[in-house]
């Protein structure tokens, strides 16, 4: 309730130019020496002038200095619930210097919003000129539009794509919530999401920094895996710009980032062996799409294993697991459909999924992650975290708090969730159990986390 309460007094302060701090503390029931504490800092102060002269309900964010870092500097004072409550009531809408309109909620990047959304996982997508990258990317920033406008506090950012990962567990979970707790509609669904990091600039010769090449290596080192777009389609209209055949794509781009790798190795004076692999491309994980031919894709399976064979004949690790066959120009055509003329078109191509959702399932399995699920009316939701990994930091994915105020996590496997029938029955017929904070999440478990005061 304090948080609520602290939320409304620095919104009403801040719209409002005839509040003082005295009244703010009579209002709301806090002491005054709080209020100045708070609402007295500088940037709240310089805020609250823009707020009041310039903004009803627009904000023109080059009308603040510095915005988002001051901004975000600002706001890590607040609790989520009071950021959220803030942003919703002080800014409904921003306009940023070129004229585009965002919902603040897609607008500001927070850190902490950012880790609570459970999107750690990025994702560098490399290739040569003319493979169909930025065709494949196009698509994700479309995707990604549907997703921010769903999901609140999803960060935009101009080279990133945020795909949510398909689980058809939380359809399940989100029947099952609202026929228990007796609700009129579906609480909402928020998925586990991967970020695809558009990295530009790679050329033969980027090791040494030719093109782009010392900010493609810098950029790329960030990502925790690489995904390769490799050229398979046959569009003569399209010329080979580098581009030579599948196989021969992927060993320039791979010896690029080998290059660079024994370069750094060569020249780094770090004695932390650790810390020297974290920033080599070889320890990072790796996924490689195949771009093809729209008639191809029924042919998926065996396009995969021969570019595997042919690359593991090379000496390189390749499995097909690592491995996605994806049509560039069908998600570009995917990407402006609704729902359901998606699903139509995909049944007409023989596909049940799509290739950047397919994508997204390979990358988080590549990771090594896993999803924790929570269920109740607010929302259910797939929370990311890596496989083993315990209770204690499950809970801090949700809240950084909660590993501090941690008591017991209130456990109950998917299955016996959903043939149960909620939280209530589960508990009913002995399916829910509390568990301390060593417990090791598995896959699917559906978490409640007991949190003291």
């Amino acid at each position: 309730m304090a948080k609520i309460l602290w939320a409304k007094a620095l919104t009403d302060y801040l719209k409002d130019e005839t509040l003082s701090y005295t009244s703010i503390a009579s209002k709301y029931g806090v002491s005054l020496q709080a209020v100045k504490k708070r609402a007295g800092k500088e940037e709240w102060q310089n805020l609250r002038q823009k707020s009041i002269q310039k903004v009803k309900p627009v904000v023109d964010l080059s009308l603040i200095d510095d915005f988002p870092q001051r901004f975000t500097g600002m706001l890590q004072s607040l609790e989520f619930e009071e950021k959220q409550l803030f942003l919703r009531d002080v800014l409904s809408q921003v306009v940023v210097g070129d004229g585009r309109k965002f919902s603040v909620k897609g607008a500001i990047p927070l850190e902490s919003e950012h880790k609570i959304m459970g999107s750690g996982l990025k994702v560098g997508i490399v290739g040569l000129p003319n493979v169909g990258k930025s065709t494949l990317f196009n698509a994700l920033l479309k995707k990604q539009q549907a997703y921010v406008a769903n999901f609140p506090f999803a960060t935009i950012e101009p080279n990133v794509g945020v795909v949510p990962v398909p689980d058809p567990r939380l359809d399940e979970l989100a029947r099952v919530v609202m026929e228990s707790e007796n609700m009129t509609k579906l609480p909402p669904k928020v998925p586990a999401t991967v970020e695809f990091v558009d990295i530009a600039g790679l050329i033969a010769g980027a090791s040494k920094g030719e093109g782009l090449g010392n900010k493609f290596l810098s950029h790329i080192r960030e990502v925790d895996a690489i995904c390769h777009v490799v050229r398979v389609f046959t569009d003569p209209d399209i010329i080979r710009e580098g581009s030579i055949d599948p196989k021969s794509d992927f060993e320039i781009v791979k010896t690029e980032l080998d290059l660079a790798d024994y370069e750094m190795e060569e020249k780094s004076k770090i004695k932390n062996q650790k810390d020297l692999k974290a920033n080599l491309f070889s320890f990072k994980p790796i996924l490689v799409v195949l771009n093809v031919d729209e008639q191809d894709l029924t042919s998926s399976l065996a396009i995969a294993r021969k570019f595997v064979n042919e690359v593991v004949e090379q000496g390189v690790p390749l499995n097909s697991d690592q491995v996605v066959v994806i049509s560039a120009k069908v998600e570009a055509e995917l990407s402006v459909l609704s729902e359901e003329e998606q699903k139509l078109y995909l049944k007409d191509l023989g596909l049940e999924q799509s290739g950047l959702e397919r994508l997204a399932k390979k990358a988080f399995a590549t990771l090594g992650l896993i999803t924790f699920l929570t269920a109740g009316e607010k929302e259910v939701r797939a929370w990311t975290i890596k496989c083993g990994v315990d209770a204690l930091h499950a809970a801090g994915e949700i809240h950084t708090d909660f590993m501090a105020k941690f008591i017991k996590a209130e456990v109950v496997r998917y299955d016996d969730f959903v043939e149960s029938g909620g939280w209530k029955k589960s508990r009913e017929v002995g399916k829910a159990r509390l568990e301390g904070r060593d417990y090791i999440v598995q896959d699917g478990d559906v978490i409640e986390f007991k949190i003291g005061s």
